[in-house]
């Protein structure tokens, strides 16, 4: 698998999810592309602030590099909204 770049920062583990509800796949309305900025929306308590960059896709998940922690997560899309440019 190739590590994921943004601005000269490599990521050496990328964590991989497979996102199941009750014995069913998850899938999300909300679409986003390599290079969104993006922000966990209001569900998510505390991590508001965070800023990230979407870096690819893992099956329905939506792989984030996050600065302020510096690292990818997959996260859910239904918790990440896209920061208007």
């Amino acid at each position: 698998m190739a590590r994921p770049q943004l601005l000269g920062i490599h990521s050496t583990e990328v964590e991989t999810m497979k996102f199941e509800l009750h014995g069913s796949t998850f899938h999300s309305d909300k679409e986003f592309k390599k290079g969104d900025i993006v922000k966990y929306d209001g569900t998510v308590k505390g991590l508001e602030r965070l800023r990230g960059v979407v870096v690819g896709h893992n099956g329905a998940g939506v792989e984030v590099y996050w600065s302020g922690r510096n690292e990818v997560q997959t996260e859910i899309p239904d918790f990440i909204e896209k920061i208007e440019q």
